[in-house]
């Protein structure tokens, strides 16, 4: 059963994800979303570079340049991330490109589901104690 505006994910093998955008600005290419133990604020641009930023630095920064995502932790409340986040997706546009228009929550969650990918499969979950199964 799909309750109002929730998204649901099926991906090959069998794996299926629910979700709910937590902000959606309808003149911005951003989406903010509850992963794990953070926050993620996560902009797509034209050239499709993907940046976010999390507020929760046990799962690492990191780039991966095969599918242009700029991940950057940082250990702020939810406001002051948003804030860095706002000053980054001003210098790529300034840099690199424009944010991306017209996006639908497919796109972010496909992001998302890149994320997770390049996360496990590169072991970059860091350890935490008392918290087994989800990350640790």
């Amino acid at each position: 059963m799909c309750s109002k505006n929730e998204v649901i994910g099926i991906r090959s093998p069998l794996r299926i994800s629910t979700g709910y955008p937590l902000l959606d600005l309808p003149n911005q290419a951003t989406f903010a979303t509850v992963f794990a133990f953070e926050i993620q604020f996560v902009t797509l641009f034209k050239d499709g570079t993907t940046l976010i930023t999390g507020t929760d630095d046990r799962i690492p920064s990191f780039v991966d340049e095969n599918f242009k995502i700029y991940r950057q932790s940082v250990t702020q409340t939810m406001m002051e991330a948003w804030h860095e986040h706002q000053i980054r997706v001003e210098a790529f546009e300034a840099e690199r490109s424009q944010q991306k228009e017209d996006i639908k929550f497919s796109d972010f969650a496909d992001i998302l589901t890149i994320v997770e990918a390049i996360l496990l499969v590169n072991n970059l979950f860091r350890k935490t104690e008392g918290c087994d199964g989800m990350m640790g």
